[in-house]
């Protein structure tokens, strides 16, 4: 998408090796953020990093990375927020910025934008019955660049979701801020822990 918008080069940035063979195929360079070395060849050399990443980790090694006046955007939500080194933003004008969804109009130039440049996803389409498999595929990596959707039309009043014995709801933690929707799934209530800010 971003080639076709005129970037003239991309880079996949993960902290997986795993992810190199697909970022490839995809036409991106690659970069592997484990590699500190690595990290150090590329220093000022990004004017914009857009993060999907919604995990914990370290943010301030990324800020190297990017050239004077260069933007690191957020896209997917760390859960446990951000701990941000001031001094690596105030130092070369870099600017840390997110983005929630668009407006309708926003999801609708898009998908315009996409059909006429023939860009597609590549998704894996599950049932709704499936939800934990995806879930404990998607912890385990074993996504890759995929990304799982679920068809609605196998939502139904009578589906019953499969077990999966990767989740144990017992360690799950919930942060916070965070909002179970409904209430009756708030494992919190049941009395799970609740994770710390």
């Amino acid at each position: 998408m971003a080639v076709a918008m005129g970037v003239k080069s991309v880079t996949v940035l993960s902290r997986s090796a795993a992810k190199r063979k697909e970022a490839e195929a995809l036409g991106a360079q690659f970069l592997l953020t484990s590699d500190a070395a690595a990290l150090r060849r590329e220093a000022s050399s990004f004017d914009l990093i857009i993060s999907t990443a919604a995990a914990t980790y370290d943010v301030n090694p990324f800020f190297d990375l990017l050239v004077v006046d260069g933007h690191y955007c957020l896209v997917g939500l760390p859960p446990n927020g951000l701990h941000v080194n001031a001094f690596k933003i105030v130092t070369n004008r870099r600017s840390l910025v997110g983005s929630l969804i668009g407006s309708m109009k926003d999801l609708q130039d898009t998908l315009i934008f996409c059909n006429a440049h023939n860009l597609q996803c590549d998704v894996v389409v599950l049932e709704a019955s499936k939800v934990n498999v995806a879930l404990a595929d998607l912890a385990e990596g074993k996504n890759g660049t995929k990304r799982f959707v679920i068809d609605l039309k196998s939502l139904l009043p009578e589906t019953k979701v499969e077990e999966d014995d990767r989740i144990d709801p017992n360690d799950w933690e919930v942060h916070k801020d965070g909002k179970v929707i409904p209430a009756s799934a708030d494992i919190s209530s049941r009395g799970l822990k609740r994770k710390a800010a």
